[in-house]
């Protein structure tokens, strides 16, 4: 299966192998596809990243878009500036998984490692959920060992029971939790003057209730001049365990460097500044600290590759 014949055009195909720290691995081969849909003639990323650890390897992660453009306008994520921003179709979902499914098993015959789809592309899962549901059910209905992931910003915090009372198998569900001041958040999801941090973490936990075997992870996202400081992050996870509790994940991530970010005065911290981070908070005695990159700007999607073809966007 190939992307002839279907809803989308390929526009460039992107072949990397990389190096950074993950949490349980430290080598990235990824497949990225940069796509004009036919249906509006916009474009979007889908990819697929085969994680290994120390060259064995570990799992094979799915990554499609769900829309083009983001309702949420996160400050640090290209994908904020295309418009205007258009929901996919459960059809058209559906086919960048299977197609990337087919490439991936394609391109390494000999790997039979645990597949995951990771909603974590262009798109918030959270204004989705009804058509990322349906679709990731058809999804199970021609791979039935499929597992899925969620990255989530909250910005529709009830959708999170809704994923919860699905009968998917999520292995986890990502929030992103960059500050423990709400202001400052509502400053970063520039397109969510509603956002309400402590609502979101009580939906959290309502899922954890229903969902008890899903990892629960934090994602903190370090950004120079705004959350970089050991006081920001110690706050930030007192605030999220006194809802939450102890038993969850904490992903210390630097900032992918996008035009966007630089042009919102957003800038990367050093690894260094990530592990000094992370041995900050070891004593709250959380499941897991772990720091995740930095990735280069020729590494990213986020939008970011979608966001560079002009004359389409």
């Amino acid at each position: 299966m190939t992307w002839t014949n279907s809803a989308y055009e390929v526009i460039e195909t992107i072949n990397d192998e990389y190096f950074f720290a993950g949490s349980a691995w430290n080598t990235q081969i990824a497949k990225r596809f940069v796509l004009k849909t036919k249906r509006f003639g916009r474009l979007i990323e889908a990819s697929y990243y085969l994680h290994l650890d120390k060259g064995k390897p570990f799992n094979i992660a799915f990554e499609p878009s769900t829309s083009f453009g983001c309702s949420v306008g996160c400050l640090f994520c290209a994908s904020g500036t295309l418009s205007p921003i258009k929901a996919l179709t459960v059809a058209e979902i559906v086919e960048q998984v299977n197609t990337l499914i087919a490439i991936y098993r394609r391109d390494f015959t000999d790997y039979r490692i645990r597949e995951d789809v990771f909603y974590s592309g262009i798109g918030e899962p959270t204004l989705m959920t009804n058509v990322l549901i349906e679709a990731s059910a058809r999804l199970l209905e021609q791979n039935p060992d499929l597992q899925f992931k969620m990255s989530t910003m909250g910005a529709l915090p009830s959708a999170l029971l809704r994923w919860a009372d699905s009968e998917l198998p999520l292995r986890s569900l990502q929030v992103g939790i960059p500050h423990w001041n709400e202001e400052k958040i509502k400053y970063l999801y520039s397109k969510c003057s509603k956002y309400n941090l402590h609502d979101v973490l009580q939906h959290v936990q309502l899922f954890m209730d229903k969902r008890p075997d899903t990892a629960i992870k934090i994602n903190y996202i370090v950004m120079e001049n705004y959350n970089n400081s050991l006081e920001d992050l110690k706050r930030t996870v007192e605030k999220v365990i006194s809802i939450l509790g102890c038993n969850i994940e904490l992903k210390i991530s630097c900032l992918n460097p996008t035009e966007f970010a630089e042009q919102n005065q957003l800038i990367a911290v050093k690894q260094q500044v990530l592990e000094t981070l992370a041995a900050g908070v070891q004593s709250f005695g959380l499941k897991k600290v772990y720091t995740f990159g930095p990735m280069s700007k020729d590494k990213l999607g986020c939008g970011q590759l979608a966001g560079n073809y002009k004359l389409f966007s």
